[in-house]
C-alpha cells in the first residue's frame, strides 16, 4: 500500500507515540503488535525491520511461559502482515529453545518446585505456542529454514514433542530429504507428551507424502 498523506497517518503516528510512552514492556509490547497492521500507512516495505525489532523486545519477558505466548502472538500478526518474512520468527524460536536448559537450572528450578512443578510440566504449557510458532515458519519455508530450525533444536531443546512439531510444520519433502538424519534424531529425542513411537510414526507418514 503505497504511503499516505494528511490527517489519518498523523493520527496513526500519534497512536505509535503514545504506545512508546507505555512504562511497563508487556503491556507496550502487546498494544504495538495489535496496530501492526496500522504501520502499512505509514510505510513500505518496512514490516521485516519491524517485526525483527520486537522479536528483539520480547527477550526482555523474564518468564519463558510468558514470553513464548508473547512471540506466539507476533508470530500470529507477522504471518498476517508479511507472510514470507520468516528470519524475526525462527529467531524467537530459537530464543525459546535456548530457555530449555535454563528452565532445568537455578534458580528457576527451585522457583518451579516452589510452584509444585516439575521442568516437564513447565515446558508442556507453553507447547501450543511452540506449535503455532513452528506453523508460522513452516508455511511456504524452504528447505535452509528447515536445516536452521532443526539446528536450533539439536543445540538446545531435545524434546520428542518439539520435534514432532517440527516435523509436521514444514513442507514433507524439507524433512524427507535426509531421512537418516532426522530419525536418529528422534531416536535420541527425550520422550514426553510424545513418545519416540509415535514420533517415529509421524516421520513415517511424512516421509510417504513423498
Amino acid at each position: 500500500m503505497a504511503r499516505l498523506t494528511g490527517r489519518f497517518p498523523r493520527r496513526c503516528r500519534n497512536w505509535f507515540y503514545k504506545t512508546a510512552c507505555i512504562r511497563e514492556l508487556l503491556p507496550r509490547f502487546y498494544v504495538e503488535v495489535a496496530l501492526l497492521k496500522c504501520y502499512e500507512f505509514l510505510s513500505d516495505g518496512e514490516f521485516p525491520a519491524i517485526l525483527g525489532r520486537l522479536g528483539s523486545i520480547a527477550r526482555g519477558v523474564g518468564d519463558p511461559l510468558v514470553g513464548v505466548y508473547a512471540r506466539c502472538y507476533l508470530a500470529k500478526v507477522g504471518a498476517d502482515v508479511a507472510p514470507a518474512c520468516k528470519p524475526y520468527a525462527v529467531t524467537m524460536l530459537h530464543d525459546y529453545l535456548f530457555c530449555f536448559k535454563e528452565v532445568r537450572r537455578e534458580p528457576f528450578a527451585s522457583r518451579l518446585a516452589q510452584l509444585g512443578l516439575s521442568d516437564g510440566q513447565y515446558i508442556r504449557l507453553g507447547e501450543p505456542a511452540v506449535e503455532w510458532v513452528l506453523r508460522c515458519i513452516g508455511r511456504g519455508a524452504s528447505y535452509e529454514h528447515f536445516e536452521t530450525v532443526v539446528a536450533h533444536y539439536r543445540d538446545y531443546c531435545n524434546d520428542a514433542t518439539v520435534l514432532a512439531h517440527i516435523v509436521d510444520a514444514f513442507d514433507a519433502a524439507s524433512v524427507a530429504k535426509h531421512p537418516l538424519g532426522v530419525v536418529n534424531l528422534a531416536k535420541q529425542a527425550e520422550p514426553s507428551r510424545v513418545t519416540t513411537v509415535a514420533l517415529l510414526g509421524r516421520l513415517g507418514r511424512r516421509f510417504a507424502e513423498c
